[in-house]
């Protein structure tokens, strides 16, 4: 009888791990994960689809344990983790797999705080753009006090887009300092049309800073409440150069709004 190969023992044993590893439901351990890392990236959707479905199947814990996994650029190779995880939460936002989704949200919002970089916790943040949904919105809501992590957690609020991410965002806008993260909420609520916050956005459209004045204008052109109209005008009025053309093209914007 002729012996079997190395490799093709190598072979079996990869296929008999991955096969305990989609039908156990118990959290991966350290082999088993790096295990199934060395399958990323797939060849196939169906593949990438495969290996999320098998680190779902080890639950919050799992998936936690490759939150952690993310290093900061330069600290090491984690281009598979990323990977992996950007798959888990693209086919955990599949119609239908809702508890998967809450699996992998919950996850990421557990992981967060015991990031030690900022860089990972932005990464782990932006994965919420796809899998995110109310539960997140308060975790979402403090981080726009960290300058470092505000612009991703607006996204993702954005993103969201309930009445409950809308508020957070508005409510944001009280407690901001640095113009340049009262410049992402105001352009976000612009983009929401969120009419409770004209009112609250109007008084920067006479900022100092001009992308957080101009930014102020938009957003009032684009939600296009009445009481924003007068705003517009003496912003066109006052404005010379390059910063008139903007003007004029925000009041446009403002009037197509009005007559839609």
């Amino acid at each position: 009888m002729k012996s079997v190969s190395t490799e093709l023992l190598i072979t079996i044993c990869a296929s008999i791990l991955l096969a305990a590893c989609a039908t156990s439901r118990a959290p991966l351990n350290t082999e088993q994960i790096a295990n199934l890392l060395t399958t990323v990236p797939a060849e196939t959707s169906s593949d990438r689809d495969a290996t999320a479905k098998r680190f779902l199947r080890g639950g919050e814990p799992t998936i936690i344990a490759l939150f952690q996994q993310v290093v900061p650029t330069g600290s090491g190779n984690d281009t598979a983790v990323r990977t992996a995880l950007n798959g888990i939460a693209k086919y955990a936002s599949r119609p239908g797999a809702e508890n998967q989704r809450q699996t992998f949200e919950n996850a990421a919002l557990t992981a967060l705080p015991r990031l030690a970089s900022n860089e990972a916790k932005a990464f782990t943040i932006r994965q919420l753009e796809v899998a995110g949904g109310d539960t997140a919105v308060p975790a979402l809501a403090d981080l726009i006090k960290n300058p470092d992590l505000a612009q991703p957690a607006i996204t993702v609020l954005q993103i969201i887009a309930t009445p409950k991410a809308t508020a957070a965002i508005h409510n944001a806008l009280d407690v901001a300092n640095a113009p340049k993260t009262n410049t992402a909420i105001i352009k976000a609520l612009g983009e929401l049309r969120n009419v409770a916050s004209a009112q609250k956005i109007a008084p920067y459209a006479a900022s100092g800073d001009r992308d957080l004045r101009f930014t102020a204008l938009y957003a009032l052109a684009n939600i296009a409440t009445s009481c924003s109209e007068a705003i517009l005008y003496s912003a066109l009025q006052s404005a010379g150069g390059y910063d008139q053309i903007e003007a004029k093209s925000l009041l446009a914007l403002y009037q197509r709004r009005r007559a839609e």
